[in-house]
């Protein structure tokens, strides 16, 4: 007498699917994907006034003064030097990456941040073009100072 083998609910649930399971793995793998794309695309939203750098950089848990310490244009060079593409690959590492507007004017406001571990002469640096943000670093203009990713 052969014995009738139990299979667990959700196994039933599976073998009534038209898809197998590889196939419904693969299909949430894509759903993830763009969840996270679409959470990242957010974050760089479009700015609509100068106003919104100081909410950008609270995302990144920095305070900064109610107006920018200077405002200023600068040019993306068309062809980047040996220190302006180890700038740029600080900048892939924070999800940026300028070698798309090489060439172009951004409008660079500098703030100062107020709650940085190193003390008061921190400033964040955030490039926008066409009112989108497409950079910037923090750096401190001390004598010891140093320039990093948000």
């Amino acid at each position: 007498m052969m014995r009738k083998t139990r299979r667990s609910p959700i196994s039933r649930v599976l073998s009534r699917l038209p898809v197998k399971l590889p196939v419904l793995v693969g299909i949430g793998a894509i759903a993830l994907l763009i969840v996270v794309i679409v959470i990242r695309a957010a974050a760089y939203a479009p700015l609509s006034t100068e106003p919104d750098v100081p909410a950008f950089l609270a995302r990144y848990g920095w305070q900064v003064e109610s107006s920018p310490a200077e405002t200023r244009e600068v040019v993306i060079p068309a062809e980047f030097s040996a220190v302006y593409q180890n700038y740029n690959d600080m900048q892939k590492a924070q999800g940026f990456d300028l070698s798309k507007y090489r060439g172009q004017t951004a409008v660079q406001y500098s703030y100062k941040i107020t709650n940085h571990e190193a003390g008061t002469d921190v400033f964040a640096n955030v490039l926008v073009i066409g009112g989108r943000i497409v950079g910037g670093d923090l750096c401190s203009y001390a004598l010891e100072g140093f320039l990093s990713g948000f």
